[in-house]
């Protein structure tokens, strides 16, 4: 228990012989018995304090007795009274404790003195007085402590108490407080008046010593070590933590408080003295000497008697002697040291001079003997070494601890384990292996007193089986994961493949490997190539052998590979080692660039034809108009003229289409008619095919525009007729129909991924012999094609299934085998608001501007020279570039337009455009190019061109572009 008390009393200093006035702060603390053990406390010097009280109070109380006493004596108390004024005034300003006056509605201070203004941190009493308005909210740090002096005062004249109070900055200091309500001659109130004493240091003093306290005793009740304190005296014992009533196996502390050393122990220690004696014995040599380690054979309540490391230290706490041990169970300890001495004599000899690794441990994991070997296996100069430094045998020697744990385990379960091996660290933390043999040595009660057992280093033999694992491991891996295909051939049957040649070949390893002969795998024209060149290859003196052939993969497929092949001897054994790498996607590569350069060179070829075709079709064209105008309308003449423009105009049109299939454009989706790319298709289509085979065509019922590029539906529209034609073969029927179809939400959808709405859906039909399933799964796959070697490269398709994804379309492909083929697909219908507007037929209009015109062909200066005359406009027109620019330099501003052809012997048209413009930069410039390959919109709007006119134009189609530009550049 604990218990406090509080006195104020006089002490006299030893050096001085002064005497002082103290106040005394301190509590007892109590064992279980009630007797005192210890006590703490706090002694404070209030002197100068007490002085200053009473110093006030006489003086005060002179001072009144004096007024009302002594009137007569005005002038003697009138001396007196300023004596003790002075006084006071004296004590008020130099007195070191805080003295004040202030107000009984707390609204300030009416005096204070510079030791108060220092403590609430102020720089003078006049700024104390000055800023705080308000005790109550500045000075105090609660009202409440105002509100419980001014009730304490109303039963008593003085009022104790220790407050925190509020210092200038806000910090918070804490103040011994005396303070008394001082009245007027009536009696009435007047204002409070009192001391105040900084004790904020002390306080912090007191806290932090309770704290430290509470911290000892934490660490005293939380150790695992058993503490127990004992009276010098009376040797017994006043306190212990947990541990210590575990260790003596009592059921609480209060059954070790009060005992004695007796209590505990055999009646007899080691050395035959009686315990009493031996116990009397230490003690003298710990108080003696602070400090001592022995020991001690204790028996338990129970009366099992155990042995213990104690050490003992004594200590003094407020005057009298105490002392304190710890205590540590070593019966196991002392048990495997009496089984080691028994031991020791019997295995010495063989221990010491042992070649193999002998040792002797604790369940617990410390050596208690290893000898010589094990000590040169670990590392160590001497067992000795070993067995001091390790003190952890699951944590210092193995690499995995989980290893001891497991090894302690078999032990336990099996009594002896054999050949267990593990890694283990050696003296310098290098690594190595060992193989231990180990069993469990136990006591007459079966419990287990230690280990024993040999260890034999295996390191050397792991090394070299681990290498040799890892060269096989690496060797499997690179043939494994390899993508060619390796194998190994011996009497002309594969003995072993890996799995890049199953791959490959399509085999499973099983279907391969003791089954097969090479050559029933490579393609039948190929197999006497194939076999001459293996056989030449590996009888050569090099022994290697390379070539190229086909082989048939078990899906029936033709593949390319590439063969390398080298003689060993396998098993013993001659063998052949084959290497192959499918080459089969180069293959079809390289016949594709080939495909690719033949049909560049076509389109070349088409593309010169077609500007030389285009420029006699516009003299034909031309001069026919003219003559065909001059004739009355009613004429046969007239008529029969019209049907030579009606020629010249296909064979136009005829021209276009060959540029559409021949050039290498970009690609620009414009509103166009699905149906009207059908009809100009087919009529291409028609003559390549035999007359065996017939096309059927159905149109729309209604609008069927489409936001598309026409030339590359056309392409999408030959390569699925070409497709069917050839599965066909030599007769059947091509059908090609465009419809409208209308899809709701929730209705199902022909693709993935499609939309509600209007489609415009092109039907190409053939009476082929359809596909199978597994064809059907592939047929958009790049380079996939049921076709021969050579006779196709799989990418029409892939083409196809690209335009349609790229025009936002869809793709649907029913096929089944003897019933023929059916693609449909789906393009999103273009809005009738979005589609093409119907073309007005506008009349010519002509004008009277100045056109310089340029064209290297004569025919066609001298057609359009007189087109434009007719239309009244005023021609200046050459063949020669060169020149023109020299005409246009003389006079720029003569000129209202320039119209060039673009391909030209000097400079094309561009280059002459841009020419015009540096010389005059608002000049506007039309092209007329039937061939426009090189030259694409955007860059010839860069160039300054304002508009293209495609050969052979009409002489309407000239005359409406003329106005076009005219009319724009004057608006």
């Amino acid at each position: 228990g604990r218990d406090t008390y509080e006195i104020e009393h006089r002490v006299v200093r030893k050096s001085t012989g002064e005497v002082r006035i103290v106040r005394e702060k301190c509590e007892h603390i109590r064992d279980g018995s009630g007797r005192i053990v210890r006590s703490v406390g706090m002694v404070h010097d209030i002197t100068e304090r007490d002085h200053v009280e009473k110093a006030l109070l006489e003086a005060h109380d002179e001072l009144e007795l004096r007024v009302r006493e002594r009137t007569a004596e005005l002038q003697s108390a009138y001396d007196t009274l300023a004596e003790n004024e002075r006084l006071y005034r004296s004590l008020f300003e130099n007195g070191s404790i805080g003295m004040f006056q202030s107000r009984l509605d707390g609204s300030g201070f009416l005096r204070i003195n510079r030791s108060y203004a220092t403590m609430l941190g102020y720089e003078s009493p006049e700024e104390v007085m000055s800023s705080v308005t308000d005790t109550a909210a500045q000075i105090h740090t609660d009202p409440k402590y105002r509100d419980e002096l001014l009730a304490a005062l109303e039963g008593k004249e003085w009022y104790y108490a220790e407050q925190p109070y509020y210092r200038k900055d806000g910090s918070v200091m804490t103040g011994r407080l005396a303070v008394r309500r001082v009245r007027n001659p009536d009696g009435t109130p007047a204002y409070l008046e009192g001391i105040v004493e900084d004790i904020t240091e002390s306080k912090r003093t007191e806290e932090a010593l309770r704290e430290s306290e509470a911290f000892n005793r934490r660490l005293f009740e939380s150790n695992r070590t058993a503490i127990v304190v004992m009276d010098a005296e009376t040797a017994r014992y006043v306190d212990c933590n947990p541990a210590a009533v575990n260790i003596y196996r009592y059921a609480s502390r209060e059954e070790v408080i009060g005992k004695t050393p007796l209590d505990v122990s055999a009646d007899m220690q080691y050395d035959g003295t009686p315990s009493r004696e031996k116990a009397n014995y230490y003690i003298k040599e710990a108080r003696d000497k602070g400090f001592i380690t022995f020991e001690w054979f204790h028996r338990r309540p129970d009366g099992q008697y155990w042995d213990a490391l104690v050490h003992l230290m004594s200590f003094e706490l407020r005057g009298h002697q105490f002392l304190q041990f710890s205590l540590y169970d070593i019966t196991e300890q002392k048990k495997t040291e009496e089984a080691l001495k028994q031991a020791e004599a019997k295995y010495r000899t063989i221990f010491e001079n042992a070649g193999m690794g002998i040792f002797q441990t604790t369940p617990e994991g410390r050596y208690i003997a290893v000898n010589p070997a094990l000590a040169r296996i670990y590392g160590y100069e001497s067992p000795q070494e070993m067995i001091e430094t390790i003190t952890d045998i699951g944590g210092q020697t193995y690499v995995n601890p989980e290893d001891r744990v497991r090894l302690v385990g078999l032990i336990k379960e099996h009594g002896v384990v054999e050949n267990f091996e593990t890694q283990f660290y050696r003296k310098d933390k290098s690594t190595g292996w060992v193989s231990a043999n180990t069993r469990a040595v136990k006591d007459i009660d079966g419990s287990i007193m230690y280990f024993e057992g040999t260890i034999e280093d295996i390191t050397e033999r792991k090394h070299a089986k681990k290498a040799l694992q890892e060269s096989e491991e690496k060797y499997r891996s690179v043939v494994e994961s390899s993508f060619v295909g390796l194998s190994i051939i011996q009497d002309r049957v594969f003995r072993f493949v890996n799995k890049g040649f199953c791959e490959i070949t399509g085999y499973a390893y099983d279907e391969l490997v003791d089954r097969l002969d090479p050559l029933d795998i490579t393609y039948p024209a190929d197999r006497k190539t194939a076999e001459l060149a293996m056989m030449k290859g590996l009888t050569s003196e090099a022994g290697n052998t390379e070539f190229g052939c086909r082989i048939v993969r078990k899906n029936g497929q033709v593949s390319y590979v590439k063969v390398f092949g080298t003689s060993l001897l396998y098993n013993g054994r001659p063998s052949a080692a084959g290497t192959i790498i499918d080459v089969t996607r180069e293959k079809d590569l390289e016949m594709q660039l080939v495909r690719t350069q033949k049909l560049e060179a076509i389109g070349t070829l088409a593309g010169g034809i077609a500007h030389d075709f285009n420029n006699i079709l516009a003299g034909i064209i031309g001069f026919t108009e003219m003559v065909r105008d001059d004739m009355p309308s009613d004429t046969r003449e007239h008529h029969r003229l019209g049907l030579v423009l009606k020629g010249a105009h296909r064979g136009r049109d005829l021209v276009r289409q060959i540029l559409t299939f021949s050039r290498q454009t970009g690609h620009e989706q414009k509103p166009v008619t699905l149906s009207e790319i059908v009809e100009e298709s087919l009529k291409l289509l028609r003559p390549l095919l035999p007359a065996t085979i017939e096309i059927r065509s159905k149109g729309p019922a209604g609008d069927d525009t489409v936001l598309a590029d026409a030339a590359q539906m056309h392409q999408v529209l030959m390569n699925l007729c070409t497709n069917g034609t050839q599965a066909m073969g030599k007769r059947g029927v091509l059908e090609v129909g465009v419809s409208r179809d209308h899809f709701k939400r929730g209705s199902h959808m022909p693709s993935p991924g499609m939309k509600p709405g209007d489609y415009v859906t092109l039907t190409v039909r053939d009476t082929g012999p359809g596909m199978k399933p597994e064809v059907l799964e592939r047929i958009f796959d790049p380079f996939f094609t049921t076709k021969l070697q050579g006779e196709g490269t799989g990418l029409g398709l892939s083409v196809v299934h690209g335009i349609v994804k790229s025009h936002g379309g869809f793709i649907k492909v029913e096929s089944e085998p003897g019933k023929g083929s059916v693609f449909s697909i789906y393009l999103p219908k273009l809005e009738r608001q979005e589609a093409i507007a119907p073309r007005e037929e506008l009349s010519v209009m002509g004008g009277k501007e100045c056109i310089l015109f340029i064209d290297d062909e004569d025919i066609l200066v001298e057609l359009n020279s007189e087109r434009l005359t007719q239309l009244g406009y005023e021609v200046v027109a050459t063949t020669s570039s060169i020149e023109a620019l020299e005409i246009f330099k003389k006079d720029p501003r003569k000129f209202d337009l320039v119209i060039t052809d673009y391909t030209m012997p000097d400079m094309t048209g561009v280059d002459l455009a841009r020419k015009f413009l540096k010389v005059r930069s608002d000049i506007p410039i039309v092209l007329c190019t039937g061939y426009n390959d090189d030259i694409s919109s955007d860059k010839a709007k860069r160039a300054g061109i304002k508009e293209f006119l495609l050969k052979p134009q009409d002489k309407r189609q000239l005359d409406l572009t003329i106005r076009k530009v005219l009319d724009l550049e004057i608006l």
